[in-house]
Order: structure tokens, then C-alpha cells, then sequence
């Protein structure tokens, strides 16, 4: 009989779905045989990376009346159902999943619950001086040590300050980045371009405009950048703000509207995977990120990678040996300059970057970990 393996997200949108969100209970299902369900509000008419991209999940929304609330929506729905759930999975580091997973853990003293820390390492530095980091401290110590059965962390550094923080055991916590559908991949109608064949594009993804991404950074850069035959494409919904932004630079730079393109949102999986593969360069300008899907999407896809110094880009780069870490807009201008002055100084790079991907970040293999885990406890 197939484990049920229930992610309760309220706020779920169908951009959700081609990340961990949707992609872990899709590979539980596909490759081990679960029955995966995405529980949610219904945020958005339709959903249609549903079928596309993770099929075989079932999507249920909650229907109960007077349950406007997600956290009572959940209570609800729990009440109801959590006999019926071998594996509980909640995300995030909040009052919502402190309730929910201790009233799982009531209602089902052996039902497992998994619990995905999507977190950046600077949420941690902040809690730590904050003035009521003893009371926070000890709620979810306790929560780690007798209520989570299974947690997961983004990147190393961010695992082992859990562990020294919350004093978690090790043998609790695994380490879950975002990964890469390689299955997915091999059904695509094109193969990945070798990157002498590239074309001369930096590539930026994400929902443009939106304040933590900081954007505006790239926009800045374009108007100082010698672009030659050079392009900066934006793939991603676009925020007012920020088009009327770069609609003023575009005016005030003229030139630039040879040079800089704004695509906005892309649905479907093999679209965006066809402007990553035509990318010679993928640029992350966040202030402040865990560990974003879109890297190792772009390091499977042979882009070179310059980012700045979001929580997980030492690892995700090796410490700078598999890209370019930037710590400013000067220095962001002055790498992305010498790589279009010199694209074969990358060539090296993206072959070693491209290889980490492929041994690191395929979703089958790190949910394989989950898999294990949920497995061992079950015959305990």
C-alpha cells in the first residue's frame, strides 16, 4: 500500500509547483511509489503545471466554511484527516508550523512529519540578537527534538548552524537543496547546447522587481556595460515599479533597447529551459536568498554563474571556483565586462560547474535521501 505523503501550503501558487514544493512530492510519487497530495486554498484559477510538470500529485483545496484563516483551514483539515497521513511535510520556520505540526503529532503520535527549513543564514543571525531569542530558543528546541521527525536544510552551512543552535540531532536533520528534474529534462525536443555554441545572452530569472531580488543592480549595470553582440534578457512576471524603471532607462539609454529585453512571465517548463539553454551567463543580483531553484537550473544548463553573496552561493560555487561572487554593483560591472570582452575564460568553468549539477542537484537523488529516512523510521 502506497505511504500518503500530504505538503500542507496554503498560500500555493502555480510557480510553486516547478520547485521543491511540487517537486518532492512528485519524485516521491514517480520514483517511489507514494501517493503525494498538495493541500492549499485555491490561490489561482488554475494550476496548469500540475499536470505538466508533476504529475500524478493531486491537488486538494480546503473547503471548509469559516475557515478564511490558513491556520484554521489546517486545524480543519487535520481534524479530519490526519489519521489518514503517513507523512506530514510543512515549510518554514513559523507559529504556523509550530501548531500544525504539534496538533499532527497529537492527533497521530506515529505519523511523521517532515519539516523543510526554506531559509536564508542571515534569518538566523537576526533571530539570535533579537530580544526574545530565549523564549523563541526554547519552544523550538523542544519542537526540533520531540515534535519533527524529519527536517531538512538547504545547504551545509546553514545545517550545521541548526545543529549548533537548536542543538537538533544530527541524525534528524538531512540536507535537501533545490534541485533539478533530469527525467523531466531527457523528454525535452532539444539536447544541451556545448557552451562554444551559446549565444551572448545574460540571463536573469525570477519575479522581476520584486525588493529582495534587486534587480535594479542589473539595470544599472547595463547602462555602463561595452555590450558588443551582447544581450541581458529578464525572464519573469515584471512589478510595475520596476517597468516603469526600465522604461525610463530605456529612454534615457536608447541604445540599450538592442541590448536589453524583457520577456515576462514563463508558464511552461521547456520555454524556460530553452532560454537557459541559449544563456551563456546567468546573473543573481538578490540582497538577501536560501538557496534559489533557478541556480542549479542554470549550472545543469551550462550557464556561467556571477551572483552576489546570497547564504548558500560559497557552496553552491565552491567558494568562487564554479563562477563569480560580486559583492557590489562596481564589481558586478567589472566581472560581467571581462566576460563578454573574453567569453572563453569561461568555457573551463561552466564544464566543472555543469558536472557538480549533475552529481549534486538531481531531484531524484536528493529526495532519495527523504525517502530512506521516512523508510528507516517506518520500521522502527
Amino acid at each position: 500500500m502506497s505511504l500518503q505523503f500530504v505538503t500542507i501550503f496554503p498560500g500555493l501558487q502555480n510557480i510553486h509547483l516547478r520547485k521543491g514544493l511540487g517537486k518532492i512530492p512528485f519524485v516521491l510519487h514517480r520514483d517511489f511509489g507514494y501517493h503525494s497530495t498538495l493541500v492549499s486554498f485555491q490561490n489561482e484559477k488554475e494550476y496548469p503545471s500540475l499536470k505538466k510538470d508533476i504529475p500524478g500529485v493531486q491537488l486538494q483545496f480546503f473547503t471548509y466554511p469559516f475557515s478564511a484563516h490558513p491556520l484554521i483551514a489546517t486545524i480543519l483539515y487535520l481534524c479530519f484527516n490526519a489519521q489518514k497521513l503517513d507523512v506530514l511535510s510543512l515549510y518554514g520556520q513559523s507559529r504556523y508550523t509550530f501548531i500544525i505540526g504539534f496538533l499532527y503529532r497529537l492527533l497521530k503520535p506515529k505519523g511523521i512529519l517532515y519539516l523543510k527549513l526554506d531559509m536564508n543564514f542571515q534569518y538566523l543571525h537576526r533571530l539570535k540578537s533579537s530580544k526574545n531569542v530565549r523564549r523563541h530558543h526554547r519552544f523550538w528546541t523542544y519542537y526540533f527534538s520531540k515534535v519533527a521527525t524529519i527536517i531538512s536544510s538547504e545547504y551545509e552551512e546553514l545545517t550545521e548552524a541548526l545543529v549548533e543552535f537548536y542543538g537538533i540531532d544530527t541524525q534528524k536533520i538531512i540536507q535537501i537543496p533545490n534541485g533539478v528534474d533530469e527525467q523531466a529534462i531527457e523528454k525535452l525536443p532539444f539536447k544541451r547546447l556545448p557552451f562554444e555554441q551559446k549565444e551572448h545572452l545574460i540571463l536573469a530569472v525570477g519575479r522581476i522587481g520584486i525588493a529582495e531580488k534587486n534587480y535594479e543592480m542589473l539595470l544599472s549595470v547595463a547602462k555602463k556595460l561595452q555590450f558588443r553582440d551582447w544581450k541581458i534578457v529578464f525572464v519573469g512576471p515584471i512589478e510595475k515599479e520596476f517597468e516603469a524603471k526600465s522604461e525610463a532607462l530605456l529612454r534615457e539609454f536608447p541604445h540599450l533597447k538592442n541590448h536589453v529585453f524583457f520577456v515576462g512571465p514563463v508558464m511552461d517548463f521547456e520555454t524556460l529551459c530553452s532560454w537557459y539553454n541559449k544563456a551563456s551567463i546567468f546573473c543573481v543580483t538578490s540582497i538577501r536568498e536560501g538557496f534559489p531553484v533557478v541556480l542549479p537550473e542554470a549550472m545543469y544548463w551550462a550557464n556561467y554563474i556571477v551572483s552576489t553573496s546570497i547564504s548558500s552561493i560559497k557552496e553552491i560555487l565552491n567558494d568562487g571556483e564554479l563562477g563569480s561572487l560580486v559583492h557590489n554593483e562596481q564589481e558586478m560591472t567589472a566581472t560581467l565586462q571581462r566576460l563578454i570582452d573574453q567569453p572563453k575564460l569561461m568555457k573551463e568553468t561552466v564544464l566543472k560547474s555543469t558536472q557538480k549539477a549533475e552529481q549534486h542537484y538531481i531531484w531524484t537523488n536528493l529526495v532519495a535521501k527523504l525517502g530512506q529516512k521516512i523508510a528507516a523510521i517506518q520500521k522502527v
